[in-house]
C-alpha cells in the first residue's frame, strides 16, 4: 500500500483527511486480509494490496475512483449493502463466489464480506469500511465433503448388496438399502428393532451373534448361513442362503454405537453348487435335452416371426450409442427401409419415413423419454415403398447400461391405418347422426347403458330453454312436472333392468315456463351378442292431442249425463201420461174425470213436445240450417217480446227486474224471433238460477260501435271452471237429484249459436259460486248507424213510404210490374224499366232512392248496371238490391263486390223485402 500513490484521490492530501478516514487507512495498511474503503458522498474506492488478487486487471483503474465505476459487474449486486453500511448499520456476506486471478490463471473462489460505517467525531457518517475474508478452501471441504457423501449415499442405494444400519442395543434399523428390503420381503423395518421387524432371524440366534460385535468390537464374517424368511406376508418361511459380514461402528471415543450389515444372497449358487453332482449324471440326458430345446427355441421364434407378421406387428431395437436401429423385416416394409439400413441403419433413415407434419412432434417425444426414463409412445403417419401413407402406433421402453446411461431403445410399431379409417367413418357416421336428429321436429336424446344422458339434439335444447350440457346425467329430471317424475323414474329404471322398450306420457316444462304434454319413447341398441350399448330415445310433443283428448273424453262425459238427463226429463211426462191412459180406461162413464185426465195428457204432451223442440232447435241451428229471417229490430222490440215470454216465471219467483236502457231504439238488422229467442233464454236461466226475491238488471245500449243487451243477476254464480264452458252443448251446472231447475242443457249452447249466425258475440262472467252471474251479448250495428244512443226522436226517423222513390229493372215484364204493384201497395213512388240503357236514363230523371235490379239482364247484367248507377250525380248514396234466381255463395259474393246491400233469391218473399225497405231511411241533409 505504501507504494500506491493517494495524492490523486479526492480526499486531498493525507495530512488533509478526517481523522476517522486517516485512522481507517491506516488500519487497512496495516490488516493482512483484504481490505477496502469507501469514503464521501462520491463513494471513492481504497483498497489494501491484500485486496489485489480479487481485482486482478481492474487494479489500476480502480483506485481513486467512485464504487460503481471502480467495479460495475459488481456493485449493483452490493449497493443494497453500501447503502445500508453508510446509512450506519454494519452488515455482512458469507460465502460470496468471485472469480480472481492468481499466478496469470482465473478461478472461482468464495469470500465474506463485513461492511462496518466510518463516522467523523460528530457521529455523522462519512464512508464504510469493509473486511474480506476468503472461505475458498472451506467451500472446497464442504463441497468435496458433500460430494463424497453423495457418492456414498449412491453407492449405498445402487449396491446389489444388501447393506443394513442397525443401532443400539435393540439393534434399531436406522438406514437399509434397496436389496435388504428385497431380501426381507419389502417390509416396513426403518426404526423398529431387528427381534420386531424380522422375528425369525431373532428366533435362530443372529441377534445374539449381532450382539456380540457390538460388545467385543470385533467384526464376523459368515459364509452360507441359511436364513428362513417369511418373503411372502401369511406365508411359510423361505429359506436363503447368504454370505454376510458384520461391521462395528464407533462414535469419537471408540465406543461401538452401531452395526455394518453387508452381504449378498448366494442362494443360487448354494442350490447349483448341491445340483452339481445331479448334473454330471444328467449330462448325458441335458444334451440331448438342450439339441432338443435348440430345435424348440428355432421353430418358436418362427412361430413368434409369423405370429408378428400376421398380426402386423413391428419391432426394432435402437442402439444409441452408436445409432444403429436394428429392425425386423414387418418395420422394414412398412417404414419403406431396405438395404443396409434394414439390417442396423441409422435412427434417420427410419425419421426419413415419417410424414413430415409429424416429424417435430415424434422427434420432441423421443427426446423427452430419453431425457426422463418414460416410456415413448406416439402415433403417426409414416410412407411406404409404394409412396402411400399409414397410420402407425409406436411404444419404446429405455433401457440403460451397466454404466447407468442410456443403452438401448427397444419397441414395436402396429399399423393402425384401418383403425383410423374406422374412427373417420364414426367421425363421419356421428355428424351425419347430429345432422339428421337436428332435422327432426322431435327432441332425440341418447344414453350409455347405465342411462346416463350424454346427448341432446338441438331441438331438445330449443324446446326447454335450457344451456347446452345442464341435462346432461340426471339433470334431466328436474325439467319433469312433479307429479309425474315418480312414474318416469320407474318406468325407466325398469326399461335399464330388463331392456324392455321405455314408453310414458309426462308433462315437460317448455321454455316459455309452462308444462307441455310430452311421449317420451326409447329403445335399447344392442351388440352382436346381445348386450345393451346404448339408449336410443325420442320425446315428441303431444299437447294439443293431449288437449284434444282431454275434450273428448270430457265431451263424452257430458254426453253421457245428458243422455241420462235426457231420460229423466222424458220419463217425467210419460209417466202421468201413462197413468192417465190406464185412467181412461177405468173412467170411460165419467165425463168429468175424462176431461181431468186429457188435460194431464195434454200438459205434459206440450212439456214434452218443448222438450223436443229444444232439441231439434239446437240441432238445426248447430248444423247450420236455420235461415235467419233478417229485418230492421230495434233493441225496444226484443225486449218487450223477451220480457213477455219470461214475465210469469220472473213474478212467480218474485224478482225485481230492473231495466236501464240507454238505446232501446237502436236498430240492428237481425231476425226478431231469434233475437228474442236468445234475450229469453239469457233472462230464464237468470231467473231459474237466482233464489226468490232475486235481482235482476237488463241493460240496453251501445259500446264501441255494436248493440249491447246484458243481464246482471244476484243468483248462485258460477265457479271459474263453468264460466269457461257455459255455452258448450249438454254443459250445465251442480244439478240436484229433484231436476227443481228443469231444462235438457241446450239453452246457452243455443244462444251462442244464434248470436254468431248474427255476427255477434256473447260472453259470461261471474265473480264466483254465490255472487251472481253477467251475460252480455254483442250485436253488430247496420253502417248507416254510427253507435251513438239514440232515443225515439234522435236521429232521422225511418221515412214514410210515400217520401222514398223505388227504380224497378227487370227483363220479365211480369215480374217488373208485380214488383212496383207491391211496392205502391205499400206507398212508395215506382218507377220500372226493362233494360239497363233505359234504366241508366230514368235514373238521371227520377234521382230514385232505392233500385232493386235483377242482375240476368241483356246486354249490360245488373252487377255493372249498379256499378253505373252509381256513379250518377245524385245517386252516390242510393240503397241498391239485387233481386235474381242466382243464390249460390259466390253469387252473393259477387253482388256485394258491385255494391248491392242486399240480394234477394226469386220468387222474393215479401215480407222480407217489405222489411229491408221500412229500414231504409231518407239521407239526412245538412244545412
Amino acid at each position: 500500500m505504501a507504494a500506491h500513490d493517494w495524492r490523486g484521490a479526492p480526499c486531498g492530501q493525507p495530512g488533509d483527511w478526517e481523522p476517522a478516514l486517516q485512522h481507517a487507512v491506516r488500519q487497512m495498511l496495516d490488516a493482512a486480509v483484504p481490505m477496502f474503503i469507501v469514503w464521501g458522498s462520491g463513494e471513492t474506492f481504497l483498497y489494501n494490496d491484500a485486496y489485489l488478487p480479487i481485482l486482478g486487471q481492474r487494479h489500476p483503474a480502480a483506485l481513486g475512483q467512485p464504487f460503481a465505476a471502480a467495479w460495475p459487474d459488481a456493485y449493483p449486486a452490493v449497493q443494497p449493502a453500501v447503502a445500508q453500511a453508510m446509512a450506519g448499520q454494519p452488515v455482512s456476506f458469507e460465502n460470496t463466489p468471485f472469480t480472481v486471478t492468481r499466478n496469470g490463471v482465473e478461478q472461482q473462489s468464495w469470500f465474506s464480506f463485513t461492511y462496518s460505517p466510518l463516522r467523523r467525531l460528530d457521529g455523522a457518517v462519512r464512508g464504510l469500511s469493509c473486511v474480506v475474508a476468503e472461505t475458498t478452501d472451506r467451500m472446497r471441504e464442504a463441497q468435496r465433503l458433500h460430494d463424497e457423501a453423495s457418492c456414498i449415499s449412491g453407492l449405498f442405494r445402487q449396491s446389489t448388496s444388501f447393506i443394513a444400519v442397525l443401532s443400539g442395543p435393540e439393534l434399531v434399523h436406522e438406514r437399509v438399502n434397496a436389496a435388504y428390503m428385497s431380501l426381507v420381503g419389502e417390509r416396513d423395518v426403518i426404526g423398529l428393532p431387528l427381534r420386531e421387524a424380522l422375528p425369525e432371524l431373532a428366533e435362530h440366534g443372529y441377534q445374539e451373534r449381532l450382539l456380540h460385535v457390538m460388545a467385543s468390537g470385533e467384526p464376523a464374517v459368515h459364509r452360507r448361513a441359511g436364513i428362513a424368511l417369511r418373503r411372502v406376508q401369511d406365508g411359510a418361511p423361505d429359506m436363503r442362503y447368504v454370505d454376510f459380514s458384520i461391521q462395528p461402528l464407533g462414535d469419537a471415543g471408540g465406543a461401538v454405537i452401531a452395526l455394518l450389515v453387508e452381504g449378498v444372497d448366494v442362494t443360487g449358487h448354494v442350490l447349483a453348487e448341491r445340483s452339481a453332482a445331479d448334473s454330471s449324471r444328467q449330462l448325458r440326458h441335458g444334451q440331448d435335452s438342450m439339441r432338443r430345446g435348440e430345435a424348440a427355441l428355432r421353430d418358436a421364434q418362427l412361430r413368434l416371426e409369423g405370429a408378428l407378421g400376421a398380426a402386423e406387428v413391428a419391432t426394432w431395437t435402437w442402439n444409441l450409442r452408436e445409432n444403429r436401429v436394428y429392425a425386423d423385416a414387418n418395420l422394414a416394409r412398412l417404414f419403406g427401409v431396405s438395404g443396409q439400413d434394414a439390417a442396423g441403419g441409422p435412427v434417420e433413415a427410419y425419421l426419413a419415413a415419417i410424414h413430415p407434419d409429424d416429424v417435430a412432434r415424434v422427434g420432441a417425444r423421443i427426446e423427452g423419454a430419453l431425457a426422463s426414463g418414460d416410456a415413448f409412445s406416439d402415433s403417426y403417419r409414416v410412407r411406404g415403398a409404394d409412396g402411400s401413407y399409414r397410420y402407425v402406433e409406436a411404444r419404446g421402453k429405455l433401457a440403460l447400461g451397466s454404466d447407468g446411461q442410456p443403452e438401448w431403445l427397444p419397441g414395436v410399431v402396429l399399423d393402425i391405418s384401418a383403425q383410423k379409417e374406422a374412427e373417420a367413418r364414426l367421425r363421419d357416421s356421428e355428424a351425419r347422426f347430429r345432422v339428421i336428429a337436428n332435422a327432426m321436429p322431435q327432441s332425440v336424446w341418447s344414453t350409455r347403458p347405465d342411462g346416463f344422458h350424454d346427448y341432446y339434439n338441438d331441438q331438445w335444447y330449443a324446446f326447454t330453454g335450457v344451456p347446452y350440457g345442464s341435462t346432461d346425467g340426471d339433470g334431466w329430471n328436474g325439467l319433469f312436472h312433479a307429479d309425474d317424475q315418480p312414474l318416469a323414474w320407474e318406468k325407466w329404471r325398469h326399461s335399464l333392468e330388463t331392456g324392455a322398450p321405455y314408453e310414458i306420457e309426462y308433462r315437460l316444462r317448455h321454455h316459455s315456463g309452462h308444462y307441455r304434454w310430452v311421449l317420451g319413447r326409447a329403445l335399447p341398441v344392442r351388440a352382436e351378442d346381445g348386450a345393451i350399448i346404448r339408449w336410443m330415445g325420442t320425446c315428441t310433443d303431444i299437447h294439443e292431442q293431449k288437449l284434444a283428448q282431454q275434450a273428448l273424453q270430457e265431451a263424452d262425459r257430458r254426453k253421457d249425463e245428458f243422455l241420462a238427463m235426457l231420460a229423466h226429463e222424458l220419463r217425467n211426462p210419460l209417466a202421468p201420461i201413462a197413468t192417465a191412459a190406464s185412467l181412461l180406461a177405468l173412467a170411460a162413464n165419467d165425463p168429468a174425470r175424462v176431461q181431468q185426465v186429457a188435460k194431464v195428457i195434454s200438459r205434459q204432451a206440450a212439456h214434452m213436445t218443448g222438450l223436443i223442440d229444444d232439441l231439434m232447435d239446437v240441432s238445426r241451428v248447430t248444423r247450420g240450417l236455420v235461415t235467419l229471417e233478417r229485418q230492421a229490430v230495434t233493441l225496444a222490440q226484443v225486449i218487450d217480446d223477451a220480457l213477455e215470454q219470461v214475465r210469469p216465471l220472473i213474478e212467480s219467483r218474485q224478482h225485481a227486474l230492473e231495466l236501464q236502457s240507454a238505446a232501446g231504439g237502436a236498430v240492428v238488422n237481425g231476425d226478431r224471433k231469434r233475437l228474442v229467442q236468445v234475450l229469453a233464454n239469457i233472462l230464464g236461466n237468470a231467473a231459474k238460477y237466482t233464489p226468490a226475491g232475486g235481482h235482476i238488471v237488463l241493460y240496453a245500449g251501445i259500446e264501441d260501435g255494436c248493440a249491447v243487451l246484458r243481464v246482471r243477476d244476484n243468483g248462485v254464480g258460477m265457479a271459474p271452471e263453468l264460466v269457461g264452458s257455459a255455452f258448450e252443448l249438454f254443459h250445465q251446472g251442480t244439478r240436484s237429484p229433484d231436476r227443481s231447475q228443469g231444462g235438457l242443457g241446450v239453452g246457452l249452447a243455443l244462444v251462442r249459436s244464434l248470436v254468431q249466425l248474427h255476427g255477434g258475440t256473447v260472453h259470461a262472467a261471474s265473480g264466483g259460486e254465490g255472487r251472481g252471474s253477467t251475460f252480455t251479448v254483442r250485436l253488430p250495428l247496420p253502417a248507416d248507424q254510427d253507435g251513438a244512443a239514440r232515443g225515439p226522436d234522435a236521429g232521422a226517423a225511418t221515412a214514410a213510404p210515400g217520401a222514398l222513390r223505388v227504380l224497378v229493372v227487370d227483363d220479365n215484364t211480369d215480374a217488373a210490374e208485380l214488383v212496383a204493384m207491391f211496392l205502391q201497395l205499400l206507398g212508395y213512388e215506382v218507377s220500372v224499366e226493362f233494360g239497363a240503357i233505359a234504366a241508366l236514363e230514368r235514373a238521371r230523371q227520377v234521382q230514385p232512392h232505392i233500385c232493386l235490379l235483377d242482375i240476368g239482364l241483356p246486354g249490360m247484367d245488373g252487377n255493372e248496371l249498379a256499378r253505373r248507377l252509381r256513379q250518377l250525380p245524385g245517386l252516390e248514396g242510393a240503397r241498391m238490391a239485387a233481386m235474381t234466381g242466382y243464390g249460390q255463395p259466390h253469387d252473393r259474393r259477387e253482388t256485394e263486390a258491385a255494391g248491392f246491400d242486399a240480394h234477394f233469391v226469386k220468387p222474393v218473399e215479401t215480407d222480407a223485402l217489405a222489411a229491408w225497405l221500412a229500414g231504409v231511411g231518407l239521407p239526412v241533409k245538412s244545412d
